[in-house]
């Protein structure tokens, strides 16, 4: 458990660094409320409020684990970086957040295995998925590689970052960041922004609206 408390800590400020970098600002957190990591593979949760990320699973941590662990919770990190932000994101921030820790792991903005093109993905050996429609919720109990599975959102939205690091690389990443970070500054400050339409158009000077809907039938 020492082994393993000591590696993360190291990992993590590796990924704050490496989100630092990449999106160009350090989010306004002072305080950790809470940092709980008692074992791999229980999943995570980011606290919307202040700095949380737990995982309770009761799963042992072995040492082969400690050993091949890579990377940081820069996923949870990621929503942490955009946290209070008045942002309508949807599923787009998870896909960021899975972007942005598998840019890290990899050192590649896509990971080798998988595939994104016009109508879905496909990842290494695994069956074509057609991208998830994001005004239905993920259903239970449906075969992994369906639509209506939670991780077929999750990776449908992962390409959607890698489209925008296609065409505009780090810098479309890091200026959509910025501007999703000064809505924190912007009056009104009741005002809620659409992502597409009032950050991510403007941010890189084009007009994705269509592309979404037609991938995820997306609207705002």
């Amino acid at each position: 458990k020492e082994d393993h408390i000591k590696k993360v800590k190291a990992l993590d400020e590796k990924s704050f660094a490496f989100l630092k970098d990449k999106f160009g600002f350090f989010p306004p957190i002072t305080d950790v409320v809470q940092f709980n990591l008692y074992a791999p593979n229980g999943g995570g949760i980011s606290g919307m409020y202040g700095f949380s990320i737990t995982n309770n699973s009761s799963k042992l941590i072995e040492g082969e684990y400690v050993k091949n662990l890579q990377i940081g919770n820069t996923h949870e990190f990621t929503h942490l970086f955009f946290a209070n932000t008045p942002v309508d994101h949807g599923w787009f921030g998870e896909g960021l957040a899975d972007f942005m820790a598998n840019y890290e792991m990899n050192g590649v903005p896509k990971p080798p295995e998988l595939i994104c093109n016009e109508t879905g993905w496909q990842d290494g050996s695994s069956p074509f998925v057609e991208y998830s429609n994001f005004n239905v919720m993920p259903e239970g109990n449906v075969d992994f590689y369906s639509q209506l599975n939670k991780s077929s959102y999750y990776r449908s939205a992962q390409c959607f970052w890698i489209y925008i690091h296609e065409y505009y690389g780090d810098n479309g990443i890091k200026d959509v960041a910025q501007k999703w970070d000064n809505t924190r500054n912007q009056l009104p400050p009741i005002k809620q922004y659409k992502l597409i339409q009032e950050i991510v158009n403007p941010a890189l000077k084009t007009d994705l609206s269509n592309l979404v809907y037609e991938r995820y039938s997306y609207t705002e």
